[in-house]
């Protein structure tokens, strides 16, 4: 009966009066093995607690950092395309209107007809 009750002291040694309460019946080997088995214990859910850590950050940030996917965005602005530019205005408005956030590329320049222009980019795509 008091072996049985000094294992359950054991398994539920975070109730620290229990525990305590026949730490007075063991002897010193008894005590020491005890001692050792909390100690792993301890460490072991310290170490189960940083492996889920670091688990969950993972799986956070390789959602969060994934493959960026480009799809293609028109828009239209007045005047003509500048001569010799390469879609390098296209490029400058996209990044005034949208931000940086939306990392425009690969930016080509249409007059589209009566003081208009289009103009088409690679933008990031939205969910």
């Amino acid at each position: 009966m008091i072996v049985e009750q000094k294992e359950k002291a054991i398994k539920w040694h975070s109730d620290a009066t229990l525990f305590n309460h026949f730490k007075a019946t063991l002897d010193a080997t008894e005590l020491n093995h005890f001692k050792k088995k909390i100690k792993a214990k301890k460490i072991m859910t310290k170490l189960h607690k940083s492996v889920l850590i670091v688990l969950a950050l993972f799986a956070l940030f390789s959602q969060t950092y994934g493959e960026i996917k480009f799809c293609p965005k028109d828009m239209v602005f007045d005047g003509q395309c500048p001569l010799g530019t390469s879609g390098m205005s296209c490029f400058r408005e996209f990044l005034a209107r949208l931000g940086a956030s939306a990392m425009p590329m690969n930016c080509r320049c249409n007059n589209a007809g009566s003081n208009k222009r289009k103009c088409t980019c690679q933008v990031v795509c939205s969910e």
